[in-house]
């Protein structure tokens, strides 16, 4: 669940910097 939650976190924060 936590190793989820960080990928999720980490997918998002990623998306933001591509966008």
């Amino acid at each position: 669940a936590v190793k989820s939650g960080l990928l999720k976190i980490l997918s998002k924060m990623g998306i933001s910097l591509l966008s």
